[in-house]
């Protein structure tokens, strides 16, 4: 969620500056390679982009080895570290402060209609995504990790569905 937040964040204060740029999400938000379209509007350009909102300069080391030619942009903390990284402008530290205090926010306000929502979706999801490990299947790493991501957007789509309902 936070990596999410962080995306919807550097969006926001992208294309509210009034400079040339704008910025677009992918539609999926497990994008191979890159989180973000960056687009010039006066000359057309186009540059896709990666974010990283952790304190982990090892994360952003395997995507530069996977994904030579995709920019990544760290939260300070990272880019910090080395000369051949640049910042999104937002800390790790901040990040997670804002993504976990919305969190309690919400737990506290949470009726159980909504928490149960959200967990019937996340468990639906996961279980129709693991049916390959209930099979006895070894799953890589990016398999595992899309089935926890596919849980985690279920369970937030059906928990803001819940709320407006």
């Amino acid at each position: 969620m936070k990596g999410i937040y962080h995306e919807l964040a550097f969006q926001n204060r992208e294309n509210l500056d009034g400079d040339e740029y704008i910025v677009e999400l992918f539609e999926d938000t497990n994008h191979a390679g890159a989180d973000v379209r960056i687009i010039n509007v006066e000359t057309g350009d186009v540059a896709e982009v990666q974010l990283k909102a952790t304190n982990y300069a090892s994360y952003v080391r395997e995507h530069n080895e996977k994904y030579e030619n995709i920019s990544v942009l760290t939260t300070s903390e990272v880019a910090g570290e080395s000369t051949d990284w640049s910042s999104s402008r937002f800390s790790n530290e901040n990040l997670t402060a804002d993504t976990s205090s919305t969190l309690h926010i919400l737990n506290q306000g949470a009726d159980a209609d909504i928490a149960e929502s959200m967990g019937v979706a996340a468990m639906v999801t996961l279980a129709v995504n693991a049916r390959s490990m209930l099979k006895g299947q070894t799953l890589s790493t990016k398999a595992k990790q899309k089935i926890i991501q596919d849980g985690v957007v279920a369970a937030s789509v059906a928990g803001l569905v819940q709320l407006i309902l």
